[in-house]
């Protein structure tokens, strides 16, 4: 996939993310998983875009994604290493 391809990927999907100077779009994953018997709901939050825009950030970075702020915690290129899924922790 190409540069282009990925534009029009995240062009009519996905959501606006923003971190520092650097806005873009990409897909917002929100699964969540019953803990302990059941009882306790964890959502595992985790945005897929490009690597070009996002792929350089790390642990602890701030970013903004659908208006909601969250704390990087873990990045990790995939396939190519054109598309970067990144981890991230929902501020309170």
């Amino acid at each position: 996939m190409n540069s282009a391809d990925l534009t029009v990927l995240f062009s009519d999907s996905g959501v606006v993310a923003t971190s520092g100077s650097t806005t873009s779009r990409g897909n917002l994953d929100q699964p969540s998983e019953l803990l302990i018997d059941g009882q306790v709901i964890s959502t595992d939050y985790q945005l897929t875009c490009r690597a070009d825009d996002f792929g350089g950030l790390v642990y602890g970075d701030a970013m903004v994604v659908d208006s909601v702020t969250y704390t990087v915690r873990a990045t990790q290129l995939l396939d190519d290493g054109q598309l970067v899924q990144i981890s991230l922790q929902k501020n309170s």
